[in-house]
């Protein structure tokens, strides 16, 4: 990396060597050459501890479904009634189901799980024509089966994700509380992020 990329903000990846962005910092910073997440720490770029544990959905993984990126979440407009909203914004599209391998243990601090959860969102994927979203698909999509102890739940949410690196394409996925988990359900679920 050059002086010009110092200057913008831009760091290589301390695993791969790949250009990350430091300018807008989130928690964590998400390689997509080599899903690696990174923090800053004294200015430099390091990996995050395995064992990190957040109080949000910070750490992400894709899901099989490579027409899911860039997605809106239904809003409710005052002015006109439900349905009428609706039919005119998107055609209903159903629901998908998340067929995936969970690892065992508690999805948030990893110990036996004693339950499971679903995970449900609605979303529209946008086809987008001008300023109109006409054409576009709302959908339900699901995860059923999520390991929880008898102490946590939550511990997995569908949500957008946000790659450390400029221009890079919008990604959307299940998004995990703790990090040890997500890289094992990421071992069991190796799904390629969208290119």
């Amino acid at each position: 990396m050059g002086l010009g990329d110092k200057l913008r903000g831009r760091q290589a990846c301390p695993v791969c060597k790949g250009p990350i962005d430091t300018v807008a910092v989130p928690k964590a910073l998400l390689c997509k050459a080599c899903d690696t997440y990174l923090e800053l720490v004294d200015g430099g770029l390091r990996r995050i501890p395995e064992d990190r544990l957040e109080s949000g959905h910070v750490f992400g993984a894709p899901t099989p479904w490579k027409d899911i990126r860039a997605v809106t979440f239904p809003t409710v407009f005052a002015a006109l009634p439900t349905q009428l909203t609706e039919l005119a914004l998107a055609k209903k599209a159903g629901i998908r189901l998340l067929e995936a391998q969970w690892p065992a243990g508690c999805s948030v601090c990893g110990q036996p799980a004693t339950r499971h959860e679903r995970q449900a969102r609605v979303i529209v994927i946008p086809r987008e024509w001008g300023i109109f979203n006409i054409g576009s698909q709302k959908i339900t999509i699901m995860a059923d089966g999520i390991p929880h102890c008898s102490e946590h739940s939550g511990g997995a949410v569908f949500d957008r994700i946000a790659f450390a690196v400029s221009l890079a394409d919008p990604a959307f996925g299940l998004n995990f509380r703790s990090l040890a988990y997500r890289n094992a359900f990421r071992k069991l679920n190796p799904w390629p992020w969208s290119r």
